[in-house]
């Protein structure tokens, strides 16, 4: 369930026996004026129980959870959307087909893995709005930026893993981890393997590749 309370209004709330988690998020100023610029008003509480609305909540709150390089991005980026559904507004494209400033954004965004990322940024060196690229972003990439990003930091450190001169370290480093616990621990989320497996792996797969 996600509940929307307008700025000031007084509330309480009131649970069962049942184990229940509260996650609350305060939208400032700046994320209020986002919502005017998209032509939103905030003056009236709603709740959603279940649907596309509260499911983004519970990703919101999982990517709170996890923490670490990245996150920040995802959280952004799932905001804009909860935003974007929250006023009705689903973006529509006029093509199958990835728009050309998405396909900028995604090179931006490949083009920046070692360094921390704002979607609001990304959005407007493509000349789009924040809500509007995060949800456009979803419909044809199927997950967040910040999730995007995740993925794209797992195959790049896969990519020169094989290389025994580098050390775990500096491949987390330089693949934009925030060190190489965080790396170990999102690597394996995504490969099912530690670095360090996938490194003797890769190593095993090309000593024994057949001569070309």
């Amino acid at each position: 369930m996600l509940v929307f309370h307008p700025p000031g209004e007084r509330h309480s709330e009131a649970f069962d026996a049942e184990p229940v988690v509260s996650f609350n998020v305060e939208l400032g100023a700046d994320w209020l004026c986002r919502l005017r610029e998209m032509g939103g008003t905030f003056d009236q509480p709603i709740e959603f129980r279940g649907g596309k609305i509260a499911t983004l909540g519970l990703r919101l709150f999982q990517e709170f959870a996890r923490g670490g390089t990245g996150s920040d991005l995802a959280i952004e980026s799932i905001t804009m959307e909860i935003l974007a559904a929250y006023m009705g507004r689903q973006p529509t494209t006029a093509h199958s087909e990835n728009p050309e400033w998405l396909r900028r954004a995604s090179d931006n965004l490949d083009a920046c893995l070692d360094q921390p990322l704002s979607l609001r940024r990304v959005a407007h060196s493509v000349g789009v709005h924040p809500v509007y690229f995060a949800t456009v972003f979803r419909q044809f990439n199927g997950c967040s930026a910040g999730e995007y990003v995740r993925r794209r930091r797992v195959e790049y450190a896969r990519r020169i893993l094989a290389n025994p001169k580098i050390p775990l370290a500096q491949i987390a480093l330089d693949a934009g981890f925030a060190d190489q616990s965080h790396f170990t621990r999102t690597y394996m989320r995504y490969t099912g393997r530690t670095p360090s497996q996938d490194r003797t792996f890769l190593r095993f797969k090309t000593r024994h590749a057949p001569a070309s």
